[in-house]
């Protein structure tokens, strides 16, 4: 039986932390400030929003009228990604075919996530990745929204 529908849903972020190959030195991404979604459509698209939390508030409501300075500010810290997505679950993995995202580099790339989803949890785990020498990957864990009900009113 297909494990798909443990996925379906919207799911907020709990932690996002950078481990390394050997799974010590644990270090939270954004300093442990983080805030984010993921949501899994049945049909197959995914869209996920993370952000450093403590991002400043700008002039005004109006992005239109931002400066160079406030768009970088606003926009450093987060990202953000709409995909197609496809559960492997043979190997206990999602790939992610990314169609529009925050780091237009990304776009048309395919990103692969190792996951393990209950009723309430979503871990997704990425590929180790070496930088700079050192070997790490990326742990974020999330858990399921649950739908409040809408009030009869307005």
């Amino acid at each position: 039986m297909s494990r798909h529908h443990l996925l379906v849903g919207s799911w907020r972020l709990d932690r996002w932390i950078v481990v390394d190959a050997a799974g010590e030195r644990p270090s939270p991404y954004f300093g442990g400030k983080q805030a984010g979604y993921v949501v899994y459509g049945p049909d197959g698209i995914c869209a996920m929003h993370l952000e450093h939390a403590d991002r400043a508030l700008r002039r005004d409501d109006d992005p239109s009228s931002a400066g160079d300075d406030e768009i970088v500010a606003a926009t450093r810290g987060v990202l953000s990604y709409m995909a197609r997505y496809v559960l492997d679950e043979e190997h206990d993995r999602l790939v992610h075919t990314i169609f529009a995202c925050t780091w237009p580099n990304w776009v048309g790339m395919q990103q692969t996530r190792y996951v393990e989803a209950c009723a309430q949890h979503l871990t997704l785990r990425t590929p180790p990745v070496a930088r700079e020498g050192l070997v790490t990957f990326a742990e974020l864990a999330f858990t399921r929204v649950r739908a409040t009900p809408r009030s009869s009113g307005a």
